[in-house]
């Protein structure tokens, strides 16, 4: 290896090694801030299929707690709240933890606010749709609100008010919501195949009330 090549190796790896400083020019600041950036993005990817762990067993718990337990439980872990919330978001879009492998964590956390394309399906096919879109909403809900639990906690009176309004308004959709699931839900199952024999039945007692 010639003086020139050495030279330029040495100073290739001074650039990595060295702090940002003010006599870097832009050029130098750019190339070591993708550098720094890239390396952030390849942790994640290492990290993304144990967040999806983390949410899986936080998911399992969380089950058995009540309203206002859940925060002690974590605490009590020293897992941040945030952190937890976006591990369990992350379980919950994701059918296994091989499923992140190769994803960053922000990659995969952001996969669960993915909208599906509008068409204009048959009525069977859009009501299926609109299942899984209710599905997916109020899956995501206590997630999300979770998230921003804290940030609720330091909001200022005058805002305070203000979300508040939206807050009712929130609660009453829910509300409706709950009471619509919980009437079809309350309601007895009826076999698809029996109401149309049934169906088919009547239509042959008829047709021979109107023959006589």
């Amino acid at each position: 290896m010639d003086d020139q090549q050495a030279q330029e190796k040495s100073c290739g790896l001074q650039l990595l090694t060295d702090q940002p400083s003010h006599s870097w020019d832009l050029d130098q600041l750019s190339r070591y801030a993708q550098e720094q950036h890239q390396m952030i993005v390849d942790g994640e990817k290492r990290l993304a299929p144990t967040y999806w762990r983390l949410g899986q067993a936080l998911s399992l718990a969380r089950k058995q707690f009540h309203r206002g337990q859940w925060d002690k439980f974590l605490k009590s872990l020293d897992i941040e709240r945030t952190r937890a919330a976006r591990a369990r978001a992350i379980f919950n879009t994701f059918s296994t933890a091989q499923e992140v492998e190769g994803k960053s964590v922000e990659e995969a956390y952001g996969r669960r606010t993915r909208r599906q394309k509008n068409t204009a399906p048959d009525a069977s096919s859009k009501s299926r749709k609109c299942k899984g879109a209710l599905r997916t909403f109020l899956n995501r809900v206590p997630n999300e609100a979770e998230a921003l639990v804290d940030v609720a906690a330091h909001t200022e009176p005058t805002e305070a008010r203000r979300l508040l309004v939206a807050v009712e308004k929130a609660i009453q959709r829910l509300e409706q919501i709950r009471d619509q699931l919980q009437k079809h839900a309350d309601s007895p199952t009826t076999d698809r195949a029996d109401t149309g024999r049934k169906g088919k039945k009547a239509k042959v007692k008829l047709s021979m009330i109107q023959g006589g």
